[in-house]
């Protein structure tokens, strides 16, 4: 996903307007800060959020992207996350 703006048809003008390194405290953690930490946050992740707390790096990084991906895209058969909105 990172390596998909890059220009690999020979030099030319980059296709993406920001070229700022893609770092999980700028880019990724307001995501999730936004949509997940509501319930999936450090003090309310055990109530709220099925045990998965999403609060830090290492937290995200210990559940399987894969089922992170398929609940935000709402695919049949799994929870639609986040719960009740779109």
């Amino acid at each position: 996903m990172v390596t998909g703006c890059t220009y690999t048809h020979g030099p030319g003008p980059s296709p993406c307007p920001d070229v700022a390194p893609i770092t999980y405290a700028a880019m990724i953690s307001p995501i999730f800060e936004a949509h997940c930490r509501e319930c999936h946050g450090a003090t309310v992740h055990q109530a709220l959020g099925g045990g998965n707390d999403y609060s830090n790096y290492a937290g995200i990084k210990q559940q399987s992207a894969s089922l992170i991906l398929v609940c935000i895209r709402h695919d049949p058969g799994f929870n639609q996350m986040p719960k009740d909105k779109d």
